[in-house]
């Protein structure tokens, strides 16, 4: 709403830039201090990776060493570039199946009617959205793993891990997100802006900020407030899940 009645300027890939930061940043955290994340969002990547393991992180990325650690003894097979190349091929079945019902649901609660009146067209729309959801998560994982692979190869230095590592294949294999459709580019970086504040809020803490009390709470509130505004006055700002599920639940 503030770009749209002209208070804030409107910035080209705005979305696309702020799902990069938020993505360097966790994939930072990720790799180097998963305390800085939810437990449940951390194992989520470990899935997303299809192969890395907290005790492999550890041991390669993490504790303290006087040698560098080889990928293979830890992380992956063989080769690196060979193994991203089949990995890369694997990935993408796996991440279309996992989204599929994740795209099928809003269509089923929310499109029926079109389901129902022209269901070649939906189904179609449905199957193509799917893949190339697909393609960004695959290109998600498979390029923040094999630029930190890159990068520790031509560093060649014992563990840990500098930090730039890892932040730079997160900032890199976000820009998979422009394999997207603009409005669910913009779903997606509101889906990781709040791991990046809560990482920060943590990191935060880390050096004796003071906490405002029931803070979670005012936050909820406040966003709350806001969804509703919008469905209320600027019902345009909102994405079509969001309007689907707020008048599902309070109607018209």
């Amino acid at each position: 709403p503030l770009v749209k009645h002209g208070h804030l300027p409107s910035v080209r890939h705005c979305d696309t830039a702020v799902f990069c930061l938020c993505s360097g940043f966790l994939v930072y955290a990720a790799a180097l201090d998963p305390e800085l994340l939810p437990v449940s969002y951390y194992r989520s990547i470990l899935r997303w990776s299809r192969g890395w393991t907290d005790k492999g992180m550890t041991e390669t990325f993490r504790r303290k060493g006087t040698e560098f650690v080889p990928c293979h003894l830890h992380m992956h097979p063989g080769s690196c570039h060979e193994y991203y190349l089949k990995d890369t091929l694997r990935s993408w079945p796996s991440f279309f199946k996992m989204y599929l019902p994740i795209n099928l649901i809003p269509v089923l609660l929310f499109k029926y009617k079109q389901l129902l009146t022209r269901p070649r067209d939906t189904l179609t729309s449905l199957l193509i959205h799917t893949a190339w959801s697909g393609t960004f998560l695959t290109f998600l994982a498979q390029i923040a793993k094999y630029v930190i692979c890159v990068l520790r190869h031509w560093e060649h230095k014992p563990p840990p891990v500098d930090g730039y590592i890892p932040f730079t294949a997160g900032v890199l294999c976000g820009l998979s997100v422009l394999s997207e459709r603009a409005s669910r580019r913009r779903e997606l970086a509101l889906y990781v802006i709040p791991h990046f504040l809560n990482g920060i809020f943590l990191l935060a803490q880390r050096h004796h900020v003071t906490t405002v009390p029931f803070g979670s709470i005012l936050v909820f509130m406040v966003s709350t407030m806001t969804l509703m505004h919008a469905y209320e006055r600027e019902r345009d700002s909102l994405s079509n899940l969001a309007k689907g599920i707020i008048k599902y639940i309070v109607g018209n």
